[in-house]
């Protein structure tokens, strides 16, 4: 039987439940595909810490920890910023240049409430969300994944980035 996107979602993915091998490799396949389209036809070219954090984005992401995506997403652009030379220009300037700024903030903004609470605030995920909404964290997950590495692999794409 053939499910769809949203079938599979509501019953193997599942809050605290690994995935099935099918659906890691499924994850696996989609992580790829953001690679090779981000990357193009370019060999890798990025901070060694980099290349670390996005080995562990691939596998949050494949075990279908939809939080823990985003948080190491941003990881990702956060360090590939530090590493590039940016002639210059500020990060956010730097990104501008490249039209990748508005989705540099997106991530940015998706991540901040997770990690910086006060105290009288509730969580910015709180449980039931992450039982009751998982098909939109796997989207917000997706597209984190896709920002992380269009601005991760900058470098391999523009020299002036190296």
């Amino acid at each position: 039987m053939i499910y769809t996107d949203l079938d599979r979602t509501a019953k193997y993915d599942q809050l605290g439940v690994c995935p099935r091998p099918q659906e890691w490799q499924a994850r696996h396949g989609q992580f790829r595909m953001f690679e090779s389209i981000h990357l193009g036809p370019e060999d890798w070219n990025s901070h060694p810490q980099v290349e670390t954090l996005i080995r562990e984005l691939e596998h949050v992401f494949c075990a279908g920890a939809w939080v823990a995506t985003i948080v190491i997403a941003q990881a990702v652009v956060e360090v590939s910023l530090a590493a590039f030379n940016k002639g210059g220009l500020k990060s956010l300037d730097f990104l501008n240049k490249y039209q990748l700024k508005a989705k540099a903030e997106w991530l940015r903004d998706q991540r901040n409430p997770i990690l910086h609470r006060h105290s009288g605030q509730g969580a910015a995920v709180p449980l039931d969300k992450q039982l009751l909404f998982r098909e939109t964290l796997r989207r917000d997950a997706k597209k984190a994944v896709a920002y992380a590495l269009e601005i991760s692999f900058l470098p391999s794409r523009h020299t002036d980035a190296q």
